[in-house]
């Protein structure tokens, strides 16, 4: 049992496995496997306007059929390096949740009726005096449902649930950093990647 815990239930603090080489080693894990599906996302691009074409040639003329692949191979490259280099700039920070605002937005589109959007807001004060909003938008707002407003934490762009909090008994579980799962206090593995609990 750590220092910090109790019955195996985290007390207030930093945890010391933020450098745990085995979480860093399932976040690598999973990224290597989200290259490997974005490379298989290119291919599939590439030749799946010739397979439609061949087969709906009202829908995709032939001769069209290499360009429009090349077109949304390019485009999946250029996002993901984009997203890869909007996190590569990212840096820890430590903050308090100062606000959480729900902003509901008419999405309209020409050729469906119109539907609300919603957007979850978490408005933050870094130690330095920063003002960030954490937007999510969907029915699992992550960020949303575990902070509340006053609680204090720490942001880890290394991870990919990267935010841990200090007084972690307060949200109810802990966060899988790897996977985002949502675990029981006293467990000291994640249920479903099994990489070990900020704790």
């Amino acid at each position: 049992m750590a220092d910090n815990e109790k019955n195996g239930v985290p007390e207030p603090g930093w945890s010391d496995r933020v450098n745990d080489p085995e979480i860093a080693a399932a976040i690598a894990r999973n990224r290597k496997a989200a290259f490997k599906w974005g490379v298989a996302t290119c291919i599939i691009a590439l030749i799946a306007p010739t397979i439609v074409s061949k087969f709906a040639p009202d829908a995709i003329k032939p001769e069209h059929a290499p360009q429009m692949g090349l077109v949304i191979a390019g485009a999946i490259i250029v996002c993901s390096v984009l997203c890869k280099i909007v996190h590569a700039f990212k840096k820890p920070y430590e903050a308090v949740v100062t606000d959480k605002i729900i902003e509901k937005n008419l999405h309209r589109n020409r050729n469906e009726p119109s539907s609300e959007r919603v957007h979850y807001i978490t408005v933050v004060r870094t130690t330095d005096g920063r003002r960030k909003k954490i937007k999510e938008t969907g029915f699992r707002p992550f960020v949303w449902n575990y902070m509340s407003v006053g609680d204090r934490f720490r942001y880890h762009p290394q991870f990919d649930f990267p935010y841990e909090l200090y007084d972690k008994p307060k949200a109810g579980g802990l966060r899988c950093v790897v996977c985002s799962k949502e675990n029981p206090l006293e467990a000291d593995r994640c249920s479903r990647c099994k990489a070990p609990l900020l704790k």
